[in-house]
């Protein structure tokens, strides 16, 4: 029998690469874009989504709340490190300019907040982003991956969790012997 989670996974990482690819070839700074990358957790919820609901058909109809869970949890990690892999390679070997511009965008972005943070907080945060730079080695990505196990991963969980309530659906069958 396939793994629902593992498929799912793989298929997910690889449309992430592959659309990834295409933003870089259209415009480098859509590659470093946080509204891209939003966008792009959608494509981990769709597979999420799918893998659940594959489990469930593979199941005849029926599937537990953690029967659920944990193929969409397991296609979350698989894409997510395929993801991860793929930027290494991508940020390290193909195109090492998108680290510079990626620094850019993240000033940028502080910039956009000045009025939040005020200009001292401003300033700081620009100094300190500079001072810092952006690691690209690695023990960077792979802490980056286990980063995003954590706030995303948290937010998928909670994903996860609401949907596996949703299409969980008990066997009438085995109900009566429980």
């Amino acid at each position: 029998m396939k793994n629902s989670g593992v498929t799912n996974g793989i298929l997910a990482g690889v449309i992430v690469m592959i659309l990834t690819l295409i933003l870089y070839f259209v415009n480098k700074e859509l590659v470093v874009s946080m509204a891209v990358g939003w966008f792009l957790m959608l494509v981990y919820a769709a597979f999420m989504l799918k893998a659940g609901l594959d489990e469930r058909a593979k199941n005849g109809g029926f599937i537990s709340f953690g029967s659920a869970l944990v193929p969409m949890l397991i296609t979350y990690l698989i894409a997510t490190f395929i993801a991860t892999v793929f930027n290494y390679v991508l940020f390290n070997f193909i195109d090492a300019s998108l680290v510079d511009l990626q620094l850019e965008v993240a000033i940028e972005g502080v910039e956009k907040m000045r009025g939040f943070l005020g200009d001292e907080g401003a300033d700081a945060a620009i100094a300190a982003i500079e001072e810092k730079g952006i690691s690209t080695g690695p023990l960077q990505y792979l802490l980056n991956w286990l980063g995003s196990l954590l706030i995303p991963g948290l937010l998928f969980l909670i994903y996860g969790l609401i949907v596996a309530a949703i299409i969980k659906k008990n066997n009438p069958e085995q109900e009566r012997f429980v």
